[in-house]
């Protein structure tokens, strides 16, 4: 019998037809069987840990490992499920990107409609029923290489005439390059039932670095066909594992004799009938007296683990393909918004970028051969695309509303078509669109102030008086010349307010314990006027006022950060839009972190009425500047005006903190939240600024951009008073009068018109 045959040769080498329990001491008998009934020897050493693989390859006849060829890489395509899936996404969302590719103008960078080689990619795909891009990206992958072939086809009416008609994208592995003395010959084609010749300028040639030839590509698989070709080898074993029915390994060895050929026979069929095949697994075998067994099971699920997770993880890196997106596990096929913005700026945009120069410097010509045009890879558009639809809906919408882009253009950002009529922009309350050739006659809303600094004052003589207004500071520059503004650089050491109070503190406490007696108190912190002012008042020995001392100093410190902080934060605020632009961002920010207990209540507290402190005081500015005052330096009436502001604000805070941290708000009310706070707190501050800068500015009611307005503001519309009278009223959009509530959308805006319009009617009836 061939098998015993075969056996007898491998157990004694042919000359000795029967084995000793000696000579199989040193190589025990393992026999493994097969469904069929097939048997293979494998040795002792096989079974010890440095050989399983040995063993498992053994296990899986007829396995040939896969070629580092071009064949082998396609084939390792086909047989590998992770390397398939990887090449899949990648060629896949390459061609996703490709397909948002536009022509355009190079002089004017408008976008080319109906352009006749977009035109042609879509007869290409219809012709030849394979998409060019993901094709051309597939054979980068597996051979490194692309041929693309300009097709020409008939006029429709004419066939004497020919004209482009696509493109095809040949099949790489029956493609062959001609070179001869590091020049390409030309390229030849076997087809189905012929050889094409292709010269060196007929075929459209892509290929990737080779590091040993200048003229041929190398596939994204060359540097992972070990990986792949050990998880074939484990998955082949992996099956016949489980289709032998055999899940452990027999060594038999004699008692004291020697087996006979018979005995051998009977062996052999006691395994088929009782051993073989899956139906068999867990059944009792029966051996002959002569045999003893010792069952051996090999620790194959552990290794099979560790092979397939390092063919995903070389499958994940020889791609670019992010290893979430092929393996199915604990966050199925998902990526972080992190993870997906680095997977494109790493991976995908750089190819596409390739790709896409390709298809300007040699598909373009041949459909449009005037030099006028490019085709573009929209990067920034795919880049905003990436951004989670929430926030970016949301950005669009803060740019919409800012005036920022046109309605139709807001669309277009969100994927929807543009509407006839839509190229209009909405302007927040205080921002005014202003002609081109009339942009010189509004400087005022630019001019840039430059920090200002305190200057010591008199020191007082009974008691620290308190000063009507914070010093004077620099003058604005009209030009940023660094000349100039080295110039007026002032040298006095700069504080912080929150080291000052500290130090306040310190002092306060410091008289406290009579400590001063002994010695006397050194400030370093708090500016020199104010600490000279109160040192003043401790000498004179009066309790009462010392007190009242130290509470005009806390508030002089705060009006003092205020203004040396915001002067230079004014720098960069050119008009009140930027001002309401920042100051929502900063209100998501604050409302946000509370919102997600990020904060305390206290220290969402401080952060709101710091902010609201510093923009208050730029939004005080603009409103100012809007009616052409500009001073040095805050006076007296600015100042209580912006306290009363303050002091009104701070109320809103503390309600606000309390809804969030004893109700809570979503995510959608945050934003809602910090809008209205510019709606109505920061533009509240706007219109306090016009009035204390003009009082008499006339000021008219300006109907809002929503889809239905209240009963109210449409009889406010047009209504011109001046600004200390609609003050005086404390009528506002937002300030609760109107139906609409805090939710009103109109504004009040400056205007040369004589008064006009009656509000008595909605005064009488609040």
């Amino acid at each position: 019998m061939p098998i015993l045959a075969n056996l007898r040769a491998r157990l004694t080498g042919g000359s000795v037809q029967t084995v000793s329990r000696q000579s199989m001491a040193n190589d025990p008998l393992i026999l493994e069987m097969d469904g069929s009934g097939q048997l293979s020897v494998l040795s002792g050493k096989s079974l010890t840990s440095a050989g399983d693989g040995s063993a498992w390859r053994r296990n899986s006849s007829g396995f040939r490992e896969i070629p580092a060829s071009e064949a082998g890489y396609a084939q390792a395509y086909c047989a590998v499920v992770w390397l398939q899936r990887a090449a899949d996404i990648r060629a896949n969302k390459i061609a996703e990107l490709l397909h948002e590719g536009q022509v355009v103008d190079k002089a004017t960078g408008e976008v080319i409609e109906n352009h006749p080689l977009m035109e042609a990619f879509e007869r290409s795909r219809r012709e030849y029923h394979h998409d060019l891009f993901r094709q051309w990206e597939y054979w980068r992958i597996l051979t490194g290489e692309a041929f693309i072939e300009p097709v020409k086809g008939s006029v429709p009416g004419m066939p004497f005439l020919t004209t482009m008609f696509g493109f095809r994208v040949l099949n790489s592995l029956v493609t062959q390059v001609n070179i001869q003395r590091g020049q390409i010959l030309g390229f030849d084609y076997a087809g189905d039932d012929r050889i094409d010749h292709y010269g060196p300028d007929e075929l459209v040639y892509d290929y990737t670095f080779n590091p040993f030839n200048d003229n041929r590509g190398k596939s994204m698989l060359s540097a992972v066909l070990d990986d792949m070709n050990i998880q074939r080898g484990v998955l082949v074993a992996s099956r016949n594992y489980v289709k032998n029915g055999l899940h452990s390994r027999v060594v038999f060895v004699a008692k004291n004799q020697t087996i006979t050929e018979p005995e051998m026979e009977q062996l052999l069929a006691a395994l088929k009938e009782q051993a073989s095949g899956p139906q068999n697994a867990g059944r009792p075998l029966v051996l002959p007296p002569a045999l003893e067994s010792t069952v051996l099971t090999p620790a194959a699920p552990a290794e099979q683990r560790v092979y397939k997770q390092d063919a995903q993880q070389a499958a994940a890196t020889a791609t670019g393909v992010p290893l979430p997106l092929i393996v199915y596990e604990q966050n199925p096929y998902q990526l972080s918004p992190e993870q997906r913005i680095g997977w494109y700026d790493n991976s995908l945009i750089p190819a596409a970028r390739d790709m896409a120069y390709i298809v300007d410097t040699m598909l373009l010509p041949y459909f449009d051969s005037s030099d006028s045009h490019h085709f573009r890879l929209p990067v920034d558009d795919i880049r905003a695309n990436l951004i989670d639809p929430k926030e970016r809906a949301e950005m669009i919408k803060t740019k919409l509303h800012g005036g920022w882009i046109t309605f139709n253009q807001a669309l277009q950002a969100e994927g929807k078509a543009s509407i006839p009529g839509g190229d209009f922009y909405l302007f927040p309350s205080g921002m005014v669109a202003v002609p081109e050739n009339q942009l010189a006659q509004i400087n005022e809303l630019t001019r840039q102030p430059q920090p200002m600094a305190l200057q010591a004052v008199s020191q007082p003589v009974e008691r620290p008086s308190t000063p009507a207004q914070l010093p004077a500071g620099q003058p604005a520059l009209r030009s940023i010349d660094p000349d100039v503004v080295e110039s007026q650089v002032v040298t006095e050491p700069v504080f912080f307010v929150s080291d000052a109070m500290d130090e306040l503190a310190r002092w306060q406490k410091f008289l406290h314990n009579g400590t001063h007696a002994k010695r006397a108190f050194v400030p370093r912190q708090i500016p020199p006027d104010i600490a000279a002012g109160l040192q003043a008042t401790i000498d004179s020995g009066d309790s009462a006022k010392t007190g009242s001392a130290f509470d005009e100093a806390r508030e002089l410190l705060q009006e003092a950060s205020l203004i040396q902080h915001d002067y230079s934060l004014m720098r960069l605020v050119k008009a009140y839009v930027d001002t309401r632009a920042q100051f929502i961002d900063e209100m998501m920010r604050v409302i946000g972190a509370a919102q997600k207990d990020e904060s305390t209540r206290r220290g969402f507290a401080g952060a709101m009425r710091s902010a609201l402190r510093r923009y208050g005081l730029i939004a005080f500015r603009d409103g100012m500047n809007e009616v052409g005052y500009d001073p040095e330096s805050l006076g007296s009436d600015e100042l209580r005006s912006f306290r009363e502001w303050q002091a009104e604000q701070s109320g809103y805070v503390t309600n606000l903190g309390a809804e969030i941290f004893k109700q809570g708000i979503t995510e959608v009310q945050v934003r809602h939240r910090a809008m209205m706070w510019a709606d109505v707190s920061l533009n509240d501050a706007r219109l306090r600024g016009i009035e204390v800068g003009k009082p008499n500015q006339m000021l008219e009611w300006f109907l809002g951009q929503a889809e239905e307005h209240c009963s109210h503001c449409p009889r406010l519309a047009g209504t011109v008073l001046p600004a200390k009278e609609w003050r005086q009223l404390k009528l506002r959009p937002g300030s609760g009068h109107t139906e609409c509530k805090q939710g009103c959308k109109c504004r009040l805006g400056v205007t040369n018109k004589p008064r006009q319009g009656d509000v008595s009617w909605l005064m009488g009836s609040a």
